[in-house]
């Protein structure tokens, strides 16, 4: 059990009642000096009542992260442990996740995990710890996660810019086991893909848009299909498997796009016969399409799926011009 404690200012309780797993810094009354970033810390409302328990860092406006409710549950090995068999066993249940080898295992907050977020892919895990607390802890939650699911390897991609205002800078490697030794190929729904681990965007691959991209390809039977922001082409992918016609993948990466070609190859299509691949700022070559009033380059279908144009509150006009 934690024997140090933050005592939130009177009328500052209620969300920790309701399990908001976070605490800013405005609802603190008393931070001891003598408690270190990164450690687990009771929190107790105005007048000493214990609420819950979690980590604190003084770098974050979010102060404190609460792990539990429960005042005799101690954030110890066994608690970890608990939480990532519980996150695991959870996604083994959801039949969604039954025709693909790559998914989130661990989603922060979702799981009562803040900070932390691991993705599977086939036989492999990535980690990325969000938080100071996490990141002291992610060499063991490494090696349990590798005694949990069996991985050959847990690769760090914590690269978020979150980290900053925890005081950390990017840091990426193999935390256990043994990294792949080069692509690594997963599947999902029926299509094949290779994901690069340790140098693709964010954990390699985009699992969150799983549904989004059968949902769309529902609309591209018979349909030229531009695919903007195409990283590696799994938009694409199942664009021609539902029978669009041609499809054009646009990305201002020249490397992904390589890979886009290789992904349709190994389903079965020929990029150069069935898809084109055009490298450029999307923003710019869309104008100039526009202007070029070119009717080889108009399209049935078009996906959109851009990176984060807002990374806070300053960047919001900014992107709203884009």
């Amino acid at each position: 059990m934690s024997s140090a404690s933050i005592r939130l200012k009177r009328g500052r309780e209620k969300p920790v009642r309701q399990g908001h797993p976070w605490i800013f810094s405005g609802a603190i009354a008393d931070f001891p000096e003598a408690i270190g970033d990164g450690a687990i810390v009771d929190v107790v409302d105005a007048e000493g009542h214990w609420l819950a328990r979690g980590y604190v860092n003084r770098r974050s406006q979010i102060q404190v992260r609460l792990l539990t409710w429960r005042q005799n549950e101690a954030v110890d090995e066994g608690f970890w442990r608990r939480r990532l068999a519980a996150a695991i066993a959870l996604r083994a249940q959801l039949p969604e996740l039954q025709r693909t080898n790559a998914r989130r295992l661990v989603n922060a907050e979702s799981d009562f995990l803040p900070g932390l977020t691991v993705d599977q892919y086939a036989e492999y895990l990535v980690l990325q710890a969000g938080t100071l607390a996490i990141d002291r802890q992610k060499v063991q939650l490494a090696e349990t996660l590798m005694e949990l699911t069996g991985a050959a390897g847990v690769i760090e991609r914590s690269e978020m810019a979150v980290r900053k205002q925890e005081g950390l800078g990017a840091a990426t490697g193999c935390l256990a086991g043994a990294p792949p030794a080069g692509m690594l190929e997963i599947h999902e729904n029926g299509l094949r893909f290779q994901v690069d681990l340790l140098q693709g965007q964010k954990t390699g691959f985009y699992t969150d848009q799983r549904t989004n991209r059968q949902r769309v390809a529902a609309y591209c039977a018979g349909k030229r299909v531009l695919n903007a922001f195409s990283y590696t082409g799994a938009f694409a992918a199942f664009a021609l498997a539902a029978g669009a016609t041609v499809v054009t993948n646009l990305d201002a990466s020249v490397e992904a796009l390589v890979v886009a070609e290789a992904n349709l190859r190994c389903n079965g299509y020929d990029p150069d016969r069935q898809a084109s691949s055009i490298a450029g700022d999307v923003f710019e070559v869309l104008r100039d399409w526009r202007a070029s009033n070119d009717p080889d380059l108009r399209f049935d279908v078009i996906i959109l799926d851009p990176p984060k144009f807002a990374q806070n509150q300053q960047h919001l006009e900014r992107a709203a011009r884009l």
